[in-house]
């Protein structure tokens, strides 16, 4: 079960992050007005670099904290089948983060 819980930590970590630098992305894209393409891909790249690895190391702290958390309180609760509850509804949210950002369909928040 340890292991389960390894792993998606290791990829809730990676998708959030993911959409953090995505919004940054966004953000730089938008100054190309003001930058050349060279100017704007040093940047981004620069901004990348410097967001992700402490971005990384904190959302992995985190959501470690939170998984120890949920282990505890499931496991008193629900058993083993509350963490499995919990894991498909971060999943679900992610997912639905995931459709808006990319198609921007809405399915939680009006």
């Amino acid at each position: 079960m340890r292991h389960i819980m390894r792993y998606t930590i290791l990829a809730t970590t990676m998708l959030i992050a993911y959409l953090v630098i995505s919004l940054v992305e966004d953000f730089l894209l938008a100054q190309t007005t003001t930058l050349q393409p060279y100017q704007a891909t040093i940047v981004g790249m620069v901004a990348v670099v410097v967001l992700f690895v402490p971005l990384f190391g904190f959302l992995d702290k985190a959501s470690r904290r939170i998984v120890d958390w949920v282990v505890r309180k499931s496991g008193r609760y629900l058993g083993r089948i509350g963490l499995y509850v919990v894991l498909f509804l971060v999943l679900g949210v992610l997912y639905c983060a995931y459709l808006y950002r990319w198609f921007g369909i809405k399915i939680i928040w009006p």
